[in-house]
């Protein structure tokens, strides 16, 4: 039973081990596929996109371009430009990720966009919405990422191998321990190949599909707004000098109020006494 353990324990790392050397062969193929040149043979059969990036790009066509834009229209009507934009978009069959419009009630003064659209209309979608509106912003930018993607479908190639010789090994081993350690090797591996093929998804759906940023602006409507803000300013200003106006009319009438009846009173009083005091001057002569 010792041996037959000990036996089991050898070919689990043997196996283990060739399959590392079968990972690292994998990968340093995959490098020199990209750097050697493409055979010229006339007899050999045209590859598809998949197997071409499996082992070499030779036709720029076939790379793996991931291409962007961001563009901002200037338009009188921005909600009926972001319609047509919407609606080309859906003509050259993709779809808006993203939409947000910005306004004052009815009045739409800004709406921005995230299209998404394949990326053989990608030029011509950018065609159209240039004769939407007066272009102020327009931003194109292309990622490569080839050669990334060929790393990941190498290694996605080498772990799926790795995969099957531990299944194999699995159903070949009896011991409990030994078991135990290929299973745990086994959760890794997968969990190593749904993170490749999780990123393989991402990448080829950003490069099928072109991402245009698309912000479409109302200057008109915001010149106005301006204006209406001025007359605003100046009808509020001209309520603040009204009601100054008002506060000292106001007090010079308290005022008025209050002394006019003082002054009735003591008129008769300050009278009076003046007369008297004339006649003491008078007697005293």
């Amino acid at each position: 039973m010792h041996r037959a353990h000990c036996r089991s324990v050898r070919v689990l790392v043997f196996t283990l081990a060739a399959a590392s050397l079968t990972a690292c062969s994998d990968k340093r193929d995959a490098s020199e596929a990209r750097a050697a040149p493409a055979p010229a043979h006339e007899d050999a059969p045209a590859a598809d996109g998949k197997d071409a990036l499996e082992t070499e790009v030779a036709d720029p066509s076939e790379r793996k371009v991931i291409r962007t834009a961001r563009m901002e229209l200037r338009a009188e009507d921005p909600a009926a430009v972001a319609a047509l934009a919407t609606q080309l978009t859906s003509q050259a069959g993709g779809f808006v990720a993203a939409s947000n419009a910005t306004g004052v009630g009815d009045a739409i003064e800004r709406v921005d966009m995230k299209l998404r659209v394949p990326s053989e209309r990608f030029a011509g979608v950018l065609d159209e919405l240039r004769d939407d509106g007066e272009v102020l912003v327009e931003a194109l930018q292309g990622q490569d990422v080839t050669d990334e993607y060929i790393d990941l479908d190498a290694r996605l190639r080498s772990q799926k191998a790795l995969e099957e010789r531990l299944l194999g090994i699995l159903a070949n081993t009896t011991a409990v321990k030994d078991l135990l350690d290929v299973e745990a090797k086994l959760v890794g591996v997968r969990t190593e190949i749904e993170r490749i093929e999780g990123r393989l998804r991402a990448m080829n759906d950003r490069v099928a599909f072109a991402t245009i940023d698309l912000a479409v602006l109302a200057p008109v409507r915001q010149n106005k707004r301006e204006a209406e803000s001025t007359l605003s300013r100046f009808d509020r200003a001209l309520d603040d000098a009204g009601d100054a106006s008002l506060f000292v009319l106001t007090g010079m009438i308290r005022f008025l109020g209050v002394i006019l009846p003082l002054a009735i009173l003591g008129l008769p009083i300050g009278l009076g006494a003046q007369a008297a005091i004339r006649r003491r001057r008078r007697k005293g002569l």
